[in-house]
């Protein structure tokens, strides 16, 4: 390692008293620490301040220090220069709306990141460089090309955001399983066929949006995400849904509209707590007697289920404020009974 390398990693620390030492020895041995120059020169015409003269490492370093926030979204970006992770006070990022590929090696470097925002890019793979910033605690990846998540994300174990929704990402690591400060996870408009099961272990999540995946069942762990007030499952390949959907008890809110769905489980009327239920859009035949022991259900859309056929037990949902019938084709007679089975709810058919 030379000296010049020496001092980089003792300015990194960004403890003041190294900062101050590698100043000294910086001057005291005419080593030019090249890089901070060029990156506070960066960041100085980012802003629109042409800075052609090079002033004193102290002032520079000075500079840099006070770069805490960088806020590029939509520059039209396409590359980030290596010596961004000179830039070591930086905290937060949001280089949204741009057009990179990837980024710097050197963002290994940025110790006090907090919250890096990478939505709307060009990114084909998972960015590597940062999967050393253990004080990461927002990260977001949404709207990219992205197809693998790397089992070495376990190494930021202190997210407590994860966007990951609109890639190509076709299976997530368990190791997330172990995020425990995890609040917000979105993976929808992916490909996953399987929903993943680390998400009972997440006992902060309590909304889950796995909407627009491949996914075709689900199967008995669902028993698992108790915890889960707000769940979505629209628009996957579903065909069949497990009776143990029914133990969701904090369950609130539930969609499973846009799948191939024949017909819903009898255990649905065991979700005492659910207000909202969304099974437009499906194959559904009819819906289960037991749907009438939902009393708290508010709002009901059965939309586009052709012929359907809806249980006198309806008539059970005395908090039902708006029935969604759009599609289904009823004969007169049987919009007829619907709503006088239904006298305070508005229906539309």
């Amino acid at each position: 390692m030379t000296d010049e390398e020496k001092l980089y990693q003792l300015i990194q620390t960004t403890e003041p008293e190294n900062i101050e030492l590698a100043i000294q020895i910086a001057a005291s041995n005419s080593i030019h620490l090249t890089e901070y120059h060029e990156a506070l020169k960066w960041l100085k015409n980012l802003n629109g301040h042409l800075q052609n003269s090079e002033v004193p490492l102290h002032k520079c370093l000075k500079e840099i220090k006070k770069a805490t926030d960088l806020y590029l979204g939509t520059k039209n970006i396409s590359e980030l220069p290596e010596y961004i992770g000179r830039l070591f006070n930086l905290e937060k990022i949001d280089l949204t709306n741009n057009l990179l590929q990837k980024l710097p090696e050197s963002t290994r470097l940025l110790k006090n990141l907090t919250e890096l925002k990478l939505s709307n890019n060009k990114l084909i793979s998972f960015p590597f460089g940062i999967l050393n910033n253990s004080g990461l605690k927002n990260l977001s990846l949404s709207h990219n090309s992205i197809k693998a998540v790397p089992l070495s994300i376990g190494n930021l174990f202190n997210l407590e955001v994860l966007k990951l929704n609109n890639n190509r990402i076709t299976t997530l690591p368990e190791v997330i399983g172990s995020f425990s400060k995890l609040r917000e996870l979105s993976i929808h408009s992916n490909s996953l066929t399987k929903v993943p099961r680390f998400i009972s272990k997440l006992t902060k999540l309590t909304d889950i949006n796995l909407s627009d995946n491949k996914i075709t069942v689900i199967r008995d762990n669902i028993i698992d995400f108790s915890h889960i007030k707000k769940l979505s499952l629209s628009n996957n390949k579903l065909t069949d849904i497990s009776e143990s959907i029914g133990e969701l008890q904090e369950l609130e809110s539930l969609y499973l509209n846009g799948n191939a769905l024949r017909q819903l489980p009898k255990s649905l009327g065991n979700l005492q707590n659910l207000k909202e239920l969304y099974v437009f859009d499906n194959q559904l035949r009819e819906l289960p007697k037991s749907i009438g022991k939902l009393r708290n259900l508010k709002r009901l859309k059965v939309t586009n289920n052709k012929n359907i056929n809806l249980p006198n037990s309806i008539g059970e949902l005395k908090n039902l404020k708006l029935l969604w019938l759009w599609d289904c084709e009823l004969p007169m007679v049987e919009i007829n009974r619907i709503k006088s089975l239904l006298p305070d709810c508005k229906i539309k058919f």
